[in-house]
């Protein structure tokens, strides 16, 4: 009796610790403040959400080479040291995303991993707009990017981000898809360099359990063929077209 207390305490102190690690983990590569938003933006979800977010879609064709002079390679589990590390991760969550199929892509330096992104196939659930995209077999989903403060301003971003899709486009794969906030000028910039193209952005707005959106179109015909993989898109009613930003 008193050893099942002991590993049970022992278990919630292991909760704990992870828990903090993560905690200290996002505030060295964001701030307090951001912090502070989102457990702000967590408590109040379940009343009112407002929440915008571009719908992005890479190019291959315009997409650059990475530059040669960066490390850049996939990560597997024997690299789960290194992404514990430096993602907001515990090595449960890394490896079910690895156990659903999911990819990761890091570009490394002289401390270890400066930037990565992760890939997902076959569907993607984007919680902040609370729809789900049922990803046909050619399509990735590209998800949860960060550079740690010490890389930023490199270019890693845009980098990262030909490499995967060259990597993929050679294994078959020739849509990519990735989903963006609407106020983070600085990874929107980094998609466009590395070729990125607007689709649309979509509002949604959720008072209670109702659910509205808004979508603006930027390219209505790649549109039309990405609307297919939205479950529930008749859900999404209230759709104009806009004129081509600059």
């Amino acid at each position: 009796m008193k050893t099942d207390r002991l590993i049970k305490s022992g278990k919630n102190d292991n909760q704990i610790f992870t828990c903090a690690s993560i905690i200290l983990k996002f505030v060295q590569h964001h701030s307090w403040l951001e912090l502070s938003k989102r457990i702000w933006v967590a408590l109040t979800g379940w009343l009112f959400e407002n929440r915008t977010r571009f719908i992005m879609k890479l190019l291959p064709e315009e997409a650059r080479e990475p530059e040669p002079s960066l490390e850049i390679k996939e990560l597997t589990l024997s690299d789960i040291s290194q992404m514990l590390a430096v993602m907001y991760l515990n090595r449960v969550d890394i490896c079910r995303r690895f156990n659903r199929g999911e990819r990761c892509f890091a570009i490394i330096d002289d401390k270890g991993i400066a930037t990565y992104f992760w890939a997902q196939f076959g569907f993607r659930y984007i919680d902040r707009l609370h729809l789900t995209f049922n990803l046909k077999s050619n399509q990735v989903w590209f998800y949860n990017a960060v550079t740690v403060k010490r890389a930023r301003g490199k270019g890693n971003y845009p980098n990262i981000i030909r490499y995967m899709s060259q990597t993929l486009a050679s294994e078959g794969f020739d849509g990519f898809f990735i989903d963006v906030e609407e106020k983070n000028l600085a990874s929107i910039r980094g998609m466009e360099k590395a070729g990125c193209k607007r689709i649309a952005k979509i509002q949604m707005k959720k008072l209670f359990s109702k659910i509205r959106y808004n979508v603006t179109l930027f390219d209505k015909t790649a549109w039309k063929q990405f609307s297919e993989v939205i479950k529930d898109s008749h859900s999404i009613q209230d759709i104009k077209e806009d004129k081509p930003y600059l």
